[in-house]
């Protein structure tokens, strides 16, 4: 099929539109087939179908048409009727249009009238307010200073709000021009008088002038002028005070001068407001730091006055001061320390040339103690007048006692024979002792919380001098259990009386330090320690015979009569052994019953006492402590010094019960003669040490 004639086949399609139109055009114009003519004739016969299709309707709806032809016709006379009366409703709206524009006209020119009549008055009531104004501030007086001020607050706010003033020619050369004088005259009046109230520490009339600055809108300027205006008088006071710091009369007297201005100035400006015056002593305290070096000779004067000064001040205002003295008291104390430190140097540095350089006499030992404390005091008085400085200072003390300490113990010596005591003192020993005195001196003039360090050195020191003599009475009296002497008759044992030489030679080598033996009670424990060592060993020995036990008096009597009583171990309650010395003797020479009887025994008589005379009054089933054991009579004496009461009535505890199994395994049916009275005494002994 030609493609000419499918195109022809669409045309109806076409006119329909079921194609699309622009898609059968194209088509219609590439395709050079196609026939013009068949295409015109398919056309005329689709015309033709339409016209004979169109007359065949009308045909049918003609009666139709006509019966609708009356009804068109009233709605045509209606809508011209409609039409006309549109027409005179929008020529009239366009009159009342007209007319009410021409109102609007004239309402807008007479605003505009209004308007400018509005401006006219404000402007001439401005004006003649700002003449009023100007009048009144002419006419005032100059220290009516808040009144002026509200004045001039009011002239350039008027001015700033109404700024067309100046433009009116007669206002402005008749009062306009002399606003900015005025303003200028008043807040200079006003910082004058402020000036003058802060002079004379008026505080009513400082509130008054910084009120009236407010509203000049000038307080903060003001106020930074007068902190900048003092802080660069004191930049020159500070200078020159540094350049005359060789002249000690003329520092004094500028350090005076300085004192007076500082609490003037801080009262004055207290009065302007607490934050001003800390940005002030701020300021100040930057001054004093970059003025004031930390070694100047005058610091501590410095310090003493700024101090004094600031202590009058609340603390939120003069902190800045306090912070800014605080290099300047280190160094204070640095110095001070430094200079203590040197004197204690010097005084335990034996001169050179001198001959008794090796040793340290009385005279040398009191001019160090004075020397040393001396310096010591000097430096606390020198910053008295602060409780800060003057608790720092004491610090500073407190070092230089412990450097004390420090100097003693280099030169306090106990190798060699420093130890051994003699009849005849060596000049180390007798240098030892003066050092210890002089120690001891040193320290008893500060209170104990500082001199604390040093006097436990010095007891540590005098505690191993007693302990070296402690160790020889301990030899000595061990020696009796070694080298048994029979009792004589009323004669007193070579122990006792080699014991008593040596106490004799002891005391001889404590009197240089009696001070400090006296001070800690140390010859009271002394005494008692050999007492009581003397009662451990004596109580030991075997047989305790009635006439071994009177001997053991004697032998207590002597020592408490010829050696001991040199050394004062009294204790004044009555609970050291020596008070009672009289009374024990008498003890040893008592029954066994009435040793058991607590009724008999002294007060200051320890409870082990009879109980190890006692075992040793017994049978030798009835073991002695350190033979229960095994142990040599040094190694028990050892244990027993080591332990408490209760643990030495425990051992007796164990010690009686070992005895008893003994004697049960035994199948014996008697104890030794003290065993109920020994039993006795331990059960109390341990009642006792539970309380």
């Amino acid at each position: 099929m030609p493609a000419g004639s499918g195109i022809i086949d669409q045309v109806e399609d076409y006119v329909w539109s079921r194609v699309d139109e622009n898609e059968f055009l194209r088509r219609v114009i590439e395709d050079d087939t196609l026939n013009n003519d068949a295409l015109l004739q398919k056309v005329e016969v689709i015309q033709n179908s339409l016209n004979a299709q169109l007359r065949k309707k009308v045909e049918a709806n003609y009666p139709k048409l006509l019966e609708q032809v009356g009804a068109i016709e009233a709605l045509d006379q209606m809508q011209s009727n409609f039409n006309a009366e549109m027409r005179l409703l929008f020529d009239r709206s366009e009159k009342i249009a007209a007319e009410f524009e021409k109102v609007h006209q004239k309402l807008v020119k007479d605003v505009e009238a209004i308007e400018n009549l509005h401006l006219m008055r404000r402007v001439l009531s401005d004006g003649l307010r700002c003449e009023q104004l100007v009048g009144k501030l002419s006419q005032s007086k100059s220290s009516d200073h808040l009144r002026r001020a509200e004045w001039v607050a009011e002239l350039l706010a008027i001015r700033k709000e109404n700024p067309s003033l100046v433009k009116i020619s007669w206002m402005r050369d008749n009062f306009m021009y002399r606003i900015d004088e005025l303003a200028r005259n008043v807040t200079a009046d006003t910082v004058k008088s402020l000036r003058e109230a802060m002079s004379s520490l008026s505080a009513s009339e400082v509130a008054i002038c910084l009120k009236a600055l407010v509203h000049l809108n000038a307080r903060d300027s003001t106020i930074d002028q007068l902190v900048a205006e003092t802080i660069s008088t004191y930049d020159k006071t500070f200078l020159q005070l540094s350049t005359t710091a060789t002249d000690e009369k003329k520092a004094t007297k500028q350090l005076t001068e300085i004192g007076h201005k500082l609490h003037t100035t801080l009262e004055q400006f207290a009065m302007l407001d607490e934050v001003v015056a800390l940005k002030m002593t701020k300021r100040l305290a930057k001054v004093i730091t970059n003025r004031v070096q930390a070694n100047a000779e005058y610091a501590i004067k410095m310090v003493q006055t700024v101090l004094r000064v600031v202590g009058s001040h609340p603390d939120t205002i003069v902190a800045p001061l306090r912070d800014a003295l605080a290099p300047l008291k280190q160094s204070i104390l640095s110095q001070s320390l430094a200079n203590l430190f040197t004197v204690v140097d010097n005084a335990f540095t034996p001169q050179e040339g001198d001959e008794s350089s090796d040793s340290f006499d009385s005279l040398q030992r009191n001019a160090v103690v004075d020397r040393v404390n001396s310096a010591m005091r000097q430096e606390v008085g020198s910053v008295a007048w602060d409780s800060n400085l003057r608790g720092e200072m004491e610090a500073n003390v407190a070092k230089t006692l412990k450097y004390v300490g420090v100097k003693l113990e280099q030169s306090i010596s106990f190798g060699g024979d420093s130890l051994k005591m003699t009849q005849r003192l060596t000049k180390r020993q007798m240098q030892n002792y003066a050092l210890l005195q002089a120690a001891s001196d040193i320290a008893d003039a500060w209170p104990t919380q500082l001199s604390a360090p040093l006097l436990a050195l010095i007891d540590a020191n005098v505690k191993t001098i007693v302990a070296s003599v402690e160790e020889t009475a301990s030899v000595v009296l061990n020696s009796m259990h070694t080298d048994e002497e029979a009792p004589r008759g009323r004669g007193v044992s070579s122990h006792v009386k080699e014991l008593g030489e040596h106490l004799r030679v002891a005391r001889s080598h404590f009197a240089p330090i009696h001070a400090v033996l006296a001070k800690n009670n140390r010859m009271k424990h002394f005494v008692q320690h050999v007492l009581e060592q003397f009662l451990l060993h004596t109580t030991l020995r075997r047989p305790m015979t009635e006439q071994l036990e009177k001997a053991i008096a004697r032998d207590w009597e002597y020592l408490c009569d010829n050696a001991l009583i040199a050394f004062d171990g009294r204790s004044g309650d009555g609970t050291a052994l020596f008070d009672d010395y009289k009374e024990i003797a008498e003890f040893f020479r008592k029954s066994s019953i009435e040793k058991a009887d607590p009724r008999c025994k002294p007060a200051s008589l320890p409870l082990w006492v009879p109980i190890q005379i006692l075992i040793s009054e017994s049978d030798a089933n009835l073991k002695s402590p350190h033979e229960s054991t095994g142990w040599t009579v040094a190694e028990y004496v050892a244990w027993f010094n080591g332990h408490s009461n209760r643990e030495r009535y425990h051992f007796y505890s164990t010690l009686l019960q070992s005895y008893n199994n003994s004697v049960i395994a035994r199948q014996e049916t008697e104890y030794v003669q003290n065993y109920p009275l020994i039993l006795q005494l331990v059960e109390m002994g341990l009642s006792e040490t539970t309380k």
